[in-house]
């Protein structure tokens, strides 16, 4: 079989030209070298037809993906350059024989993104039980209320603590991100998840622990609460 490579060789009187020539119309150059491939084609042997034709086709497929490739990879590119800097974190997991002194403490941070007006937040708190299966929400008051940055920030922080945690079980947020445009559309979303926060088996507790509560806490009462949220402009 032909080389690519030295296919101009083998061609010989027959051989295409690699450019059209500058005085030539791109049309005659191209009518020209189809004329010059079947006089190549009938002059030689059938390996040797056989390495052209394939040689011809390799050409047009190159032609035809390296644009698609390239088009592909500056697409990932842009999409890797434009991600933005999202995090889902536990920053306390507070462990205690009494329910009034388990705590776990989540927060998620997200950065701005071109054509954002302003970000949103939601920190879903979930739970595990032995003998469940996965997670499953909490549902209380002021549990998983979204939460809008100012206009203008690049940088939103929002905190979310639980307080007054059963036991045995394990905790963890569901952090969900938006960005929203001048007129409160969401252009785009994310979300992240926390790692768990465990509360061990405490055979000493009362038979029935408190459910966590979103009440806004006090000096005496236990409660979930959310700190204000941090801004960097």
């Amino acid at each position: 079989m032909v080389p690519c490579t030295r296919f101009s060789e083998v061609a010989g009187a027959g051989t295409l030209p690699n450019s059209p020539p500058a005085a030539q119309p791109g049309r005659t150059w191209r009518v020209r070298k189809t004329v010059q491939f079947a006089a190549f084609m009938r002059g030689h042997s059938r390996p040797q037809r056989l390495g052209a034709t394939l040689c011809v086709l390799a050409g047009a497929a190159a032609c035809l993906l390296d644009p698609l490739l390239a088009g592909q990879a500056q697409a990932q590119e842009g999409t890797a350059q434009s991600a933005p800097a999202l995090s889902a974190t536990v920053q306390a997991c507070t462990v205690a024989s009494a329910a009034t002194g388990r705590a776990v403490t989540f927060a998620g941070q997200m950065e701005t993104v071109p054509g954002a007006h302003r970000m949103a937040m939601q920190i879903v708190v979930q739970e595990h039980t032995p003998g469940e299966v996965g997670f499953h929400t909490l549902t209380a008051d002021g549990l998983g209320s979204w939460q809008r940055s100012e206009v203008g920030v690049k940088i939103y922080k929002y905190v979310r603590q639980v307080t007054n945690l059963p036991s045995p079980a394990a905790f963890r947020a569901v952090v969900e991100y938006r960005w929203l445009n001048e007129k409160g559309h969401v252009i785009r979303s994310d979300e992240r998840r926390t790692p768990i926060c465990r509360q061990p088996d405490d055979r000493s507790k009362p038979p029935s622990s408190p459910a966590p509560t979103t009440t806004p806490p006090t000096s005496t009462t236990p409660a979930a609460s959310a700190a204000p949220a941090t801004e960097t402009t």
